[in-house]
């Protein structure tokens, strides 16, 4: 599945920008039957009572931002940055964890939305999804 992007090179590329362009694209998937998905919006500054409050109900800090379930049973986890992002303590640490429980756990880096989902492509073709 081909999806087009803007392509200025230029552009100083957001994190958002990439987690927009790959859950665009994991929603064409899901149309399809392929997986289903979820986003964990950790990245928000919060008030200490409403991030207290979020993490009383279960929120994890340094949880992935994608966690995808692909038809068939894999689950994987995906952190997106952009080419200058930083991995977190609390992102490295959730990832140690998961990858302990069996679950893989990756980190997509991106120069700009249509190279993150050309890389989200390489991570689903590898776990099994025919894209």
């Amino acid at each position: 599945m081909k999806m087009s992007f803007p392509s200025n090179a230029a552009m100083p590329w957001k994190e958002r920008d990439l987690q927009k362009a790959c859950a665009a694209y994991l929603m064409a998937l899901e149309r399809l039957g392929m997986l289903t998905f979820s986003h964990s919006p950790n990245e928000a500054k919060r008030s200490v009572y409403s991030a207290a409050s979020l993490k009383a109900q279960g929120m994890r800090t340094g949880e992935p931002d994608l966690c995808i379930l692909i038809k068939g049973g894999t689950t994987i986890f995906v952190e997106l940055k952009t080419m200058t992002g930083v991995i977190s303590k609390a992102q490295q640490l959730r990832s140690a964890l998961l990858g302990a429980l069996g679950f893989k756990s990756y980190v997509l880096l991106g120069e700009s939305p249509q190279d993150a989902v050309n890389n989200l492509q390489s991570m689903l073709r590898e776990n099994g999804v025919p894209v």
